[in-house]
């Protein structure tokens, strides 16, 4: 079993736009376009503008309303980059985009891969068969005051909830209450874009259950994993290893595969 995990993390590039439905990836217009600003990631777009002295410190008193346009604009992160044979000739491999701050809609080699809503959840998107030995990764992030604006509420909702609760995103990032004044409303990647690539199997959820006995010098563990797996057989092992690294318990079992090829 081998799991490749490749960090998606420089060589990225930012620019701004007014603020849109959909962007057309695959025109040519994007290779010519200019003002992009070079960058790596994890960093949020005042992250990269503060660094690259477009905007002064938000935090200062009175800057904050000197970034308020930021927000405002649209987006787009876009940076190339290049597979090894298992994830083009076989391999099952995943986009794992780690923490994306809101609304955003991806792009693989010009062709849309996945929507995004959430800046709590992570997303994973299975690109098995879509890479190429040279790849380009488009992110679009959208305006969420643009997305307000132009949200519809149930009448009975109007005055009574503010839009932005409808948004999976801190709510602080639209009120001063503790935080900036008027206020600062973050977007971009704020966390690791990796390139998975599994070549037989991978876990990929585990549940652990500890209980103590009695007098608490003893105690049980229960583990559970589930994964996924194209070989005919997988094996798990499992070892506990106190504070110091020593070895106090282990177990070595068969997982069982179901017929869709998952593990548990």
């Amino acid at each position: 079993m081998m799991k490749q995990i490749v960090e998606l993390n420089g060589d990225w590039e930012l620019k701004s736009f007014k603020p849109v439905d959909q962007i057309n990836a695959d025109n040519k217009e994007w290779e010519t376009a200019e003002n992009w600003i070079k960058t790596s990631v994890p960093a949020q777009v005042h992250e990269i503008l503060l660094r690259e002295g477009i905007i002064e410190d938000p935090a200062l008193w009175g800057k904050t309303e000197a970034c308020l346009w930021v927000a405002e604009q649209d987006w787009i992160y876009q940076c190339e980059f290049a597979c090894g044979e298992p994830a083009v000739s076989g391999g099952k491999a995943y986009l794992h985009f780690k923490g994306l701050d809101t609304l955003a809609d991806i792009y693989l080699n010009g062709k849309h891969l996945a929507s995004h809503n959430d800046m709590y959840l992570p997303l994973r998107v299975d690109v098995t068969g879509r890479l190429e030995p040279n790849n380009t990764l488009m992110i679009h992030f959208h305006s969420v005051h643009e997305y307000i604006k132009h949200l519809e509420l149930p009448e009975e909702w109007i005055g009574k909830i503010r839009p932005s609760r409808l948004l999976r995103k801190n709510e602080h990032d639209f009120t001063m209450y503790l935080g900036a004044k008027p206020y600062l409303t973050h977007v971009g990647i704020y966390d690791k874009v990796l390139l998975e690539v599994i070549d037989e199997a991978e876990i990929i959820g585990t549940d652990l259950r500890v209980r103590l006995l009695d007098g608490y010098g003893q105690g049980t563990i229960k583990v559970t994993a589930d994964g996924w797996g194209s070989v005919g057989e997988c094996g798990l092992k499992v070892e506990v290893r106190d504070p110091d690294r020593r070895l106090v318990a282990e177990y070595s079992g068969r997982a069982d595969r179901n017929h869709k090829g998952r593990w548990g």
